[in-house]
């Protein structure tokens, strides 16, 4: 999968997730898009060249985004289950059944809710990607570091698909408006000022996708209302946590464009850890895909072949 593949793919499960006003069942293409991306994004850097959302352990800015998107897509990728092939199988695999109903029995209601559970994390997870792609301007915390204005009331695009609007909101440093918390305000930030025409172009299309949940107000005003509900108890949406986790990837994969030998070195390591995990059963969970490796004959549970380690 090319570099633009994988940022088409991205849009295109975003529309095939959207159903008129209803939304679609996630399915195993977005488990394994997302565990692909996720992979990248935790393994390899970009070129230094850019100023990339790359998820690096070497400050304590980044090991925050890190663990955070190791919880969030762990989450996503939870309900993820291959079936037996048949009933042998099924019965060959008593010991495993017997080793989650006892292992398991207090995560199963989790593991079988994690895609609510991940709708609480995909929030925070998107602020601080926004607030890492937007780190020119503001610092971790929503700081201003230097000024900016983002388009507001009614907004329309311009000939580059940048958004422009009747009146404008300021921001910054020891100004009215010093600390911005918005997701709206962050996306509109990246959309005019920051992304590549590419990722414009991107933003472009997934806004379009968005307007089918709701015409009646701008797709990013729309996440910025879904935040609000979850954030305060009023209303969680289920169902839109896979949506956000596109555009989240869609805006940290932007840096990558011009990285060579992307796919080959991924599919390298991948298979190196692959082949570890035949040798030894021994998977490190800092690797996501495949999003489910087999399951070994002969191994008991799934504690017995993932490991904490790298």
């Amino acid at each position: 999968m090319s570099y633009d593949e994988l940022r088409t793919a991205l849009i295109e499960r975003i529309s095939d997730l959207l159903l008129q006003k209803g939304l679609a069942t996630i399915g195993p293409a977005d488990y394994f898009l997302w565990a692909w991306s996720t992979d990248i994004l935790l393994h390899i850097p970009p070129p230094e060249d850019l100023c990339p959302v790359y998820i690096d352990d070497s400050n304590e800015v980044d090991q925050e985004i890190r663990k955070l998107f190791f919880l969030g897509v762990n989450s996503a990728l939870a309900t993820l289950f291959v079936p037996p092939k048949d009933k042998n199988e099924w019965r060959a695999n008593a010991d495993v059944r017997l080793a989650y109903d006892k292992i398991w029995y207090r995560a199963h209601p989790y593991l079988i809710n994690s895609n609510l559970a991940f709708c609480y994390l995909v929030f925070p997870l998107l602020e601080a990607v926004l607030r890492r792609a937007c780190s020119v301007y503001v610092d971790s915390e929503g700081t201003v570091l230097t000024p900016f204005s983002v388009p507001k009331g009614t907004l329309s695009p311009s000939v580059d698909n940048k958004l422009q609007g009747p009146f404008t909101k300021d921001y910054a440093p020891n100004g009215r408006n010093d600390k911005c918390s918005s997701l709206q305000d962050y996306l509109l930030l990246l959309h005019n000022d920051i992304s590549t025409q590419t990722l414009r172009d991107d933003l472009t299309s997934y806004r379009a996708h968005l307007s089918l949940i709701d015409s009646s107000q701008d797709p990013y005003k729309t996440i910025y209302h879904w935040r609000n509900s979850t954030l305060h108890g009023a209303r969680n949406h289920e169902e839109i946590g896979g949506i956000l986790l596109n555009l989240i990837l869609l805006i940290a994969l932007d840096s990558y464009s011009i990285h060579y030998n992307l796919k080959q070195r991924i599919e390298v390591e991948n298979l190196e850890a692959m082949r570890r995990f035949g040798q030894t059963h021994s998977r490190s969970l800092w690797w996501f895909y495949p999003p489910l490796p087999p399951l070994l004959p002969g191994i008991v549970g799934p504690m017995s072949y993932i490991s904490t380690g790298n």
